[in-house]
């Protein structure tokens, strides 16, 4: 995303590929993770599904704007998180599955490949857990302020930054791995699918990846 409304493409070697213009502000982006759909929200309700090729192949009216989306891949389907608390499954017809209110707005979400389990950075109530349906599981409580989450694949670990810069590392049970404090602050977090790192995206424009060696 290239300023409010431009989506670019590219491909692995950071070629360019094109690029599409939207009518209004996009709120949110996701992409699935074999790179074949992106998913774009926008300030009107619009909620639109592109291929890889740039082509349009899903079109759905939202009564709130997503500012949070992710797909779950095993089922075609994928859940997003509006504004004022709003969180929803759907499939890529539009069809709604559930829709669930939320106590606070969260900053971040992470999801299984599965969407068994749902992860939300909900800053001073830490990272809250939901299952598949959207009940809640309980959370994880860190020392800060819950912004941003990210998870493996199958959620054998997850990462969490603070507004305080504080990064975590945690097993699924509640148990920190591994912490540093950040020298900026964290835009964007990342988890590799099978847990081997992360790549952080900091405010400054910096982006660094951290490697864990193969269990």
């Amino acid at each position: 995303l290239v300023g409010d409304d431009k989506l670019y493409w590219f491909n692995r070697k950071l070629l360019f590929q094109g690029c599409l213009e939207h009518p209004t502000q996009v709120t949110a982006i996701a992409m699935e993770p074999l790179g074949q759909y992106l998913a774009v929200s926008l300030a009107d309700g619009e909620f639109m599904i592109y291929d890889r090729h740039r082509r349009r192949v899903a079109r759905h009216s939202l009564p709130i704007p997503l500012v949070l989306i992710e797909f779950l891949p095993v089922f075609d389907e994928l859940i997003g998180g509006g504004e004022h608390g709003l969180l929803c499954r759907f499939k890529f017809s539009g069809e709604r599955l559930w829709q669930e209110s939320l106590f606070s707005y969260a900053g971040d979400l992470a999801v299984t490949g599965a969407g068994d389990l749902l992860l939300l950075a909900a800053f001073t109530h830490g990272v809250v857990a939901r299952n598949g349906a959207g009940q809640p599981l309980g959370s994880y409580q860190l020392e800060g302020t819950a912004l941003r989450v990210a998870m493996t694949y199958g959620g054998e670990r997850l990462a969490c930054g603070t507004l305080e810069r504080g990064l975590f590392w945690i097993e699924r049970g509640g148990q920190v791995a591994w912490q540093a404090q950040l020298a900026d602050d964290l835009a964007r977090l990342a988890v590799h699918p099978l847990g081997f790192g992360l790549v952080l995206g900091l405010q400054a424009g910096r982006i660094v990846r951290l490697n864990w060696s193969q269990p």
